[in-house]
């Protein structure tokens, strides 16, 4: 996912609720690269014995970060999406009280679930 921020990183948050009775939602912030390590790890994995592991940890792992950079749109990728530019997309985020709120804030900008928009773009918008 283009995330603006020129060097290639994105940051993902993925929440997750562990088995048993009354367990917290956890919730963990991914770059990029701690993607890219676990990925790297899985593979190494398939040589260094844990090959039935590594084989299939590393290929789901890829998938998942391949995943989660289709999940999230970034204003600029909002404004190319509905044909219009970033400012009319700032525009209806201060403006549109049915604007879908970001998923997550990056120092780069927000970050919005791709699903939400496509929705409120298909019905909502102005």
């Amino acid at each position: 996912m283009k995330d603006g921020s020129g060097d290639g990183e994105t940051i993902f948050v993925a929440a997750a609720r562990f088995p048993g009775p009354d367990r917290p939602i956890r919730y963990f912030a991914l770059t990029t690269a701690d993607l890219d390590a676990l990925a790297a790890k899985a593979t190494t994995a398939a040589t260094t014995g844990g090959h039935i592991v590594g084989r299939f940890l590393g290929p789901a792992v890829r998938r998942w970060k391949a995943d989660l950079r289709q999940a999230f749109l970034s204003v600029d990728q909002i404004a190319e999406l509905a044909g219009t530019d970033e400012s009319t997309v700032r525009e209806w985020m201060r403006s549109e009280p049915t604007f879908p709120l970001a998923a997550f804030e990056r120092a780069h900008g927000p970050l919005f679930v791709r699903e939400e928009v496509g929705v409120w773009l298909e019905g909502g918008r102005p």
